[in-house]
């Protein structure tokens, strides 16, 4: 159990112990917590407040990598008496950009992490602060292999993935579509991803009526008596056959999105997301297009 003594200008002593640390449960996001015991050195009583910490990953170099800052459960803690102790915790905060950071710098060993801590120091006397300082020392812990993959890893439900920036897509013209899109990506966010395959849908059919309203539009007979005026992707893209595997896209993206098309089973995440991201990048290859053709027209 790593340990660090605290000692101030005034001779106020105290000790930082980490007892344990694991994966942090019941949170809507993935962490670490960090277990310390503090325990009064010195006669008399005092506060322990302010608590500020972060945490550095120790590669095997011996390189030192920002993690994040420490979130403390407590405020204050109050020691009265020698040998006194008392329990706290702190967590730090992981996503999956972080986790996959630490997976590459531990290369296949032990997590190495040094704490960073920094308290204030309170004496009171009748309620009254006659004074405080403030200091800081450092703490090492380490999380074993073993450790990290049988219980860390499962608790996080991490997966190795790659990581894909998706711009964010602003128009003020389009106001309507942009509503869609947003309106789709919150939905997926918040699990109701039959709402995200109905925004989808309303995106293609905005996306053709744009198109056609740019004057890039063509008839199109759906049976021997009828013909229906359609988006034009071949002459809007100009860029041979591209236009027409665009517009296949966009097609089967219509269909996919339709409720009919899943019938009999619950539109999943990952209906979800193949229909968001095909129908968000087709938006930003329109607008794209648009500007280009506003630029040099």
């Amino acid at each position: 159990m790593s340990t660090v003594a605290f000692n101030d200008p005034y001779e106020n002593k105290f000790s930082v112990s980490i007892s344990g640390v694991r994966p942090l449960y019941n949170s809507l996001y993935p962490g670490i917590e960090f277990n310390f015991v503090f325990t009064h050195m010195q006669n008399g009583p005092f506060h322990v407040s302010n608590p500020i910490g972060h945490v550095r990953i120790v590669s095997s170099e011996g390189d030192k990598r920002f993690a994040g800052d420490l979130t403390f459960q407590f405020n204050a803690v109050e020691l009265n008496q020698r040998n006194e102790t008392v329990a706290v915790s702190a967590h730090l905060v992981l996503d999956p950009f972080k986790i996959s950071q630490i997976e590459k710098i531990r290369a296949n060993k032990e997590i190495k992490m040094i704490l960073n801590l920094q308290f204030t120091i309170v004496k009171r006397d009748r309620q009254i602060i006659r004074y405080n300082s403030a200091i800081g020392s450092s703490l090492e812990s380490e999380i074993a292999q073993s450790t990290w993959i049988a219980e860390f890893l499962p608790s996080y439900n991490y997966k190795e993935v790659q990581l894909l920036e998706i711009p964010k897509i602003q128009s003020d013209i389009h106001v309507r579509l942009i509503e869609y899109l947003d309106g789709a990506w919150r939905y997926n966010y918040m699990g109701q991803y039959d709402v995200v395959l109905l925004n989808c849908r309303k995106i293609i059919e905005e996306l053709d009526n744009i198109l056609k309203d740019k004057g890039f539009s063509k008839k199109k007979s759906i049976d021997d008596e009828r013909e229906i005026t359609v988006a034009d992707w071949r002459s809007f893209l100009n860029q041979g056959d591209i236009g027409k595997y665009v517009e296949d896209v966009t097609d089967n993206i219509r269909r996919f999105c339709n409720r009919a098309a899943h019938s009999g089973k619950a539109i999943s995440k990952e209906d979800a997301d193949y229909a968001l991201l095909t129908t968000h990048a087709t938006i930003n290859l329109v607008l794209w297009n648009i500007e280009k053709q506003t630029l040099f027209s």
